[in-house]
C-alpha cells in the first residue's frame, strides 16, 4: 500500500462537507475561519440555503473564507484536500457515500467521517486506500472546540499528523483517539451517563426534570442529560445507541422487542383506548377518517378517550390504541386490501409529535400496541419526528401492530372495563420483528 503523500498545495485548496445539515454548515465555518475555502454539498436546496445563511449571520464574528454550495457531489470534492462525511447516523447510507467520495475526490484527499458512533474502518469496508481515511468526530463547533481525530487502523501517521496541525491552526481543539474504539474517548463515557440516566426515569425513580436538575447541581453544568439529549436530536442519539450495544447496555445486549422475545415474552396490566368507539359515540354524526390514509389519532384525542372510559395509567401498562384499521380489513373485499397495503402506503396512526413523545414516555408504557400498519400515521412527515425510531432504539419499547382488537373491544365495552391482564408470547423469531403476537387478555 502506498504511503500519503501531503500535498503541496494544500493551503490554496478547499475543504469539502459533504451534508449542509447542523452539524454540517458549522464544521465549514470551522474550516472557512481562517480564509481557507470550503464547498458544502447538500441533495436538499433547503439545506444549502440554511448554509448561506449561517455563513451570512457568523461574517460579523469570523474573517470567512469563500463559500460555495452545490447539490452535485463531483463538484464538491473536485479539488479539495480534505473530504469530511456529515451525512445522517445511517451506515449504508455513510456507505454508499464513502463508495462515491474515492471514485470522485482527487487521489490525495483525505476521506474524514464525522460519524459520531461508526468506526471509520466500518464505514468504508468498500474504499479501495484505507491509509486516507480517518475519523474526525466534532461536538458541536463554533461553541464547542473540542473534537476526536481516530485512525482507521490503517491510517497513514503522516496523515493524522497533519490533520491534527491544520485543525488546531484552525482553532479546534483536537484530542487524537490512540487505537479504534466504537465510542471513541466522549461517547464512551457519555453512553454510560445516557444508559443510566434513562433507565432510573424507566424505573419510575426520578422524572426527567429531577435528573437534569441533580445533574447540573452536581457537576455544575448548563444542562443536564436528557437536555443534552434533546439538543443533539433524538435521531441522532437513536442511531447512536442502536450501534455496538456493547457501550450502550452496559448489563444486557437485548432490548425492546428483542429482550421481550428472548425472556419468553410480556405479562401486565393491559388497557384499552378504544379510539373508534369514542369516535361513534361522541361524534356520531362526524364520518369517520379512513384508515388508509395518514390519518393522525392526536393526543389529545387519547386522553379524551381515557377521561370518556374513566382510564387512569400506572407504570408499566402495555397501551392498547384501537383505530379501526382492522375492522377495516376484515370488511374489505381482497382487491380492496391488496390496493390498500400493497400499492400504497398511507395509514391511520397516532400523530407522531414532541408531545406525544413526552406523554408516553411520562406515562412509563412497557409497551405499545395498535390495530394499525405502524401504530403510528404512515409513512412519517419528511422531517418530523418517527416514533418507531424513539420507542424501540432510544427507550426500547416494544409496538405491537396489526392487533386484532375487535372481539376485545366488544368485550371491554360490555363490562365498562378497559383494562385486564395481557400476556403476550411472541414466536422466537430473530429480534422478534414479524413475529405473531401470541397474546392472550383476561378480564
Amino acid at each position: 500500500m502506498s504511503t500519503w503523500q501531503r500535498p503541496a498545495d494544500l493551503e490554496s485548496r478547499p475543504v469539502a462537507i459533504i451534508g449542509g445539515g447542523f452539524q454540517g454548515r458549522r464544521i465549514a465555518l470551522m474550516w472557512a475561519s481562517q480564509g481557507r475555502p470550503v464547498v458544502v454539498y447538500d441533495t436538499q436546496a433547503g439545506s444549502l440555503k440554511a448554509t448561506e445563511e449561517y455563513f451570512v449571520e457568523q461574517s460579523a464574528t469570523w474573517k470567512l473564507g469563500p463559500l460555495s454550495v452545490t447539490s452535485e457531489l463531483s463538484r464538491a470534492v473536485a479539488n479539495a484536500w480534505l473530504v469530511i462525511e456529515a451525512v445522517p447516523e445511517i451506515l449504508t447510507l455513510k456507505r454508499e457515500t464513502f463508495k462515491r467520495l474515492e471514485e470522485l475526490a482527487p487521489q490525495d484527499a483525505v476521506l474524514a467521517t464525522n460519524s459520531s458512533s461508526y468506526r471509520s474502518s466500518e464505514i468504508a469496508e468498500a474504499v479501495q486506500c484505507k491509509n486516507r481515511v480517518c475519523n474526525i468526530h466534532y461536538f458541536r463547533p463554533p461553541e464547542i472546540l473540542a473534537c476526536e481525530v481516530m485512525t482507521s487502523g490503517q491510517t497513514d501517521p503522516a496523515l493524522l499528523e497533519v490533520l491534527l496541525e491544520q485543525l488546531r491552526i484552525h482553532g479546534h481543539q483536537p484530542f487524537q483517539v490512540q487505537k479504534e474504539s466504537t465510542g471513541f474517548i466522549h461517547n464512551r463515557v457519555w453512553a454510560a451517563i445516557k444508559r443510566e440516566a434513562l433507565q432510573v426515569v424507566a424505573e419510575g425513580i426520578a422524572k426527567p426534570s429531577d435528573v437534569d436538575a441533580l445533574f447540573k447541581i452536581r457537576f455544575k453544568t448548563p444542562q443536564g442529560p436528557f437536555e443534552i439529549m434533546d439538543g443533539v436530536g433524538l435521531d441522532v442519539v437513536i442511531h447512536m445507541n442502536t450501534h455496538h450495544e456493547e457501550i450502550w447496555s452496559g448489563k444486557s445486549n437485548r432490548n425492546g422487542i428483542d429482550s421481550w422475545v428472548h425472556s419468553g415474552g410480556i405479562a401486565g396490566r393491559g388497557v384499552l383506548l378504544d379510539w373508534v368507539r369514542w369516535r361513534e359515540l361522541t361524534q356520531p354524526e362526524t364520518p369517520l377518517p379512513s384508515p388508509i390514509t395518514t390519518y393522525a389519532i392526536t393526543l389529545s384525542d387519547l386522553i379524551e378517550v381515557a377521561k370518556f372510559q374513566g382510564t387512569k395509567f400506572q407504570p408499566g401498562d402495555i397501551l392498547i390504541i384501537r383505530s379501526g384499521f382492522v375492522r377495516w380489513h376484515n370488511q374489505a373485499t381482497a382487491a380492496d386490501r391488496k390496493a390498500a397495503t400493497l400499492e400504497k402506503d398511507s395509514f391511520i396512526g397516532i400523530e407522531a409529535t414532541e408531545e406525544s413523545k413526552k406523554w408516553l414516555w411520562n406515562e412509563h408504557f412497557s409497551a405499545v400496541v395498535g390495530d394499525t400498519v405502524a401504530f403510528e400515521a404512515w409513512p412519517p412527515v419528511e422531517g418530523t419526528t418517527c416514533l418507531h425510531e424513539w420507542l424501540l432504539a432510544m427507550w426500547g419499547c416494544p409496538i405491537g401492530e396489526m392487533w386484532n382488537l375487535e372481539s376485545l373491544s366488544e368485550l371491554c365495552h360490555k363490562n365498562h372495563r378497559w383494562s385486564f391482564f395481557l400476556a403476550s408470547a411472541p414466536l422466537n423469531v430473530p429480534g422478534g420483528v414479524g413475529s405473531p403476537p401470541n397474546a392472550i387478555a383476561i378480564m
